[in-house]
């Protein structure tokens, strides 16, 4: 195996971001940079210099059908979900490079996951605030008992009574396996989509009610330039990033300049552009 640089990481997710696009382009279905990726673009024109990931949002329907239908598509890329494989610890999708493999320091672990990017479902919302509320509280819920169980403390900069509270916590959650969060946590975001609702948002992660907006911000799209290459945002970008990050073209203190993902990344059986 031949360990990658960052700079080859962030080739291969570029690669597999333009052939997902392409694929969403033949298919008539409609994709959104969303999250760091989107802010890349309209901050950046590409990657904001410390993140090392991908995001990609489509509507549900959509969703469902790339889980059907991009693995029979593509030979050198793999679309995988909790859809796919009840084994998958996300809530959302990844599609990953084949013959790579990721090794995340992370609690709960997916055997052969590789490099990949992020696919976001974009889910209905309840008009009804009594019901908006309680479902998102829920989903909230079990999202910080995922994230409970992805704790590990080999490298924990937590103080004594941090890292105690988190272990107590864990314990507490073992009556609950990651599978039975992951499938709740879809059940919940996706109650929703039973009826027409004019709220639509990514549910399954992200940014809890920040994620609730006007359905027509993910109607329509425009371009633009990440990395050299057109690609598609919501037509109302700025309405998205403002809704989510405040004043989203000002830069972050230097000390909050930092990666929140921790990895090291592979090529199985090397391929000379990636040495």
């Amino acid at each position: 195996m031949i360990k990658l640089s960052l700079k080859k990481i962030k080739q291969i997710q570029l690669e597999i971001l333009s052939e997902f696009t392409k694929f969403c382009d033949k298919n008539n279905i409609e994709y959104f940079l969303i999250y760091g990726t989107l802010l890349g673009a309209v901050r950046h024109q590409g990657y904001i210099p410390w993140d090392d990931d991908l995001d990609i949002a489509i509507k549900r329907d959509d969703y469902l059908r790339v889980i059907k239908e991009f693995n029979n598509y593509s030979k050198e890329y793999k679309f995988i979900s909790y859809e796919v494989d009840k084994k998958f610890p996300y809530t959302f999708g990844k599609i990953m490079k084949n013959n790579t493999i990721i090794l995340e320091d992370c609690g709960y672990k997916y055997s052969g996951l590789g490099i990949n990017i992020d696919v976001f479902p974009i889910d209905n919302i309840f008009e009804s605030e009594k019901l908006r509320k309680k479902t998102m509280k829920r989903i909230t819920f079990y999202r910080k008992a995922l994230e409970i169980k992805g704790i590990t403390f080999k490298k924990s900069k937590s103080s004594f009574k941090e890292a105690f509270k988190s272990r107590l916590a864990k314990l507490c959650l073992l009556v609950l396996s990651v599978k039975s969060i992951v499938k709740k946590i879809i059940f919940l975001a996706t109650l929703a989509n039973k009826e027409e609702s004019s709220l639509r948002g990514i549910t399954v992660w992200g940014y809890g009610e920040k994620e609730v907006m006007p359905s027509e911000y993910y109607e329509k799209s425009t371009k633009l330039i990440f990395e050299g290459k057109e690609y598609k945002v919501p037509l109302k970008y700025h309405e998205v990033l403002t809704q989510i990050y405040k004043d989203y073209m000002v830069l972050p203190k230097e000390e909050d300049r930092i990666t929140h993902h921790e990895y090291d990344a592979y090529i199985v059986n090397g391929e000379k552009k990636y040495e």
